[in-house]
């Protein structure tokens, strides 16, 4: 993430922490802004000598760059209300309404679920008031 010129964040992190370790000054790191999209590309041709993002290893990309991770394993969770005791596993989620991501329609896919996708548009302020919306049984 880019703030006030400087890029930030946990791969920002990660990436000086090997360059050090490599031997590199923290003066001789350059950090480059890549879409998802760019980033085999960026790499191929020489633009970038690492990539330090979140980037599924599959077997299709390791044909076209090279891998030394993961560095980080992410596990996703399912969030409810506190008190509900009605989601116990994914298949409880057949005929529930479930906020709109790439997750979520992975594990419509994947078990068959009935559920509604509900979309949304965050922001800071109409976050907690969007999502209460959303998830509503009214």
């Amino acid at each position: 993430m880019l703030s006030g010129g400087e890029f930030l964040g946990f791969e920002v992190d990660v990436a000086r922490y090997i360059a050090g370790r490599l031997g590199v000054p923290r003066e001789g790191i350059g950090f480059k802004a890549l879409s998802t999209a760019g980033r085999e590309q960026a790499l191929v041709e020489g633009t970038v000598n690492l990539v330090v993002a979140s980037y599924s290893i599959t077997d299709d990309r390791k044909e076209r760059v090279g891998f030394a991770g993961p560095y980080h394993i992410g596990h996703k969770h399912l969030m409810v209300r506190a008190h509900d005791t009605r989601i116990r596993m994914v298949e409880d989620l057949s005929g529930k309404r479930m906020c709109k991501t790439r997750s979520a329609a992975q594990l419509i896919d994947r078990y068959g679920l009935r559920a509604t996708l509900v979309g949304m548009v965050w922001t800071q302020r109409n976050a907690s008031q969007r999502w209460r919306r959303a998830m509503s049984t009214h």
